[in-house]
């Protein structure tokens, strides 16, 4: 498929958190869009971890823009120069307290690649322990750490617990025997 052209670019919001940009496209059909609005927002890792006995580690979170809690994964920003596996790491720490293990990178996503070039990096973590207290950052507003077997969450998913999309799309695709059993 033939790609389209950007022509320009002018931000509208250029924030540490959020980019929002005006961009002017030529189709390939060769017609232009003046305004074709996309948005960058920070690269983040979900993690798909178990720990020794084979639970998946979870917890519920609010949050803030929809007024909700939602049962979730650990995830965060990858920051700096961090790889996707070191991000997941100090994640799992930070917001559980479990660490060790092992770490491979499952899969990259796009969550709404029509306008938004943010990536989600799944990254499965295995044999996990707990090693610390959490240490969540002033803006998290985490609860207790909920240690779930795949059973469970699979029970969680049909009775519609879990309700970010990109948390159900780590589940299945670090875990797919969630959806082959």
């Amino acid at each position: 498929m033939k790609s389209w052209e950007r022509i320009e670019r002018r931000a509208l919001v250029d924030t540490p958190f959020l980019k929002v940009y005006s961009d002017k496209v030529r189709l390939p059909n060769g017609s232009l869009i003046d305004d074709y609005t996309v948005i960058k927002k920070r690269d983040i890792v979900t993690v798909v971890a178990t720990d020794t006995e084979g639970s998946v580690i979870a917890f519920e979170e609010y949050r803030y823009a929809i007024d909700q809690t939602l049962l979730t994964l650990p995830a965060g920003q990858i920051d700096g120069n961090e790889t996707p596996t070191e991000a997941a790491a100090r994640e799992l720490l930070e917001e559980t307290g479990y660490g060790g293990g092992t770490y491979e990178l499952v899969d990259t996503l796009y969550e709404y690649p029509t306008k938004d070039f943010h990536t989600i990096t799944i990254v499965r973590a295995q044999g996990v322990s707990l090693k610390k207290a959490v240490e969540h950052e002033k803006t998290e507003n985490i609860g207790e750490v909920q240690l779930l077997s795949l059973g469970m969450i699979k029970e969680r998913l049909v009775q519609g617990d879990w309700k970010s999309t990109s948390t159900i799309a780590a589940l299945v695709r670090a875990l797919p025997e969630l959806i082959t059993t």
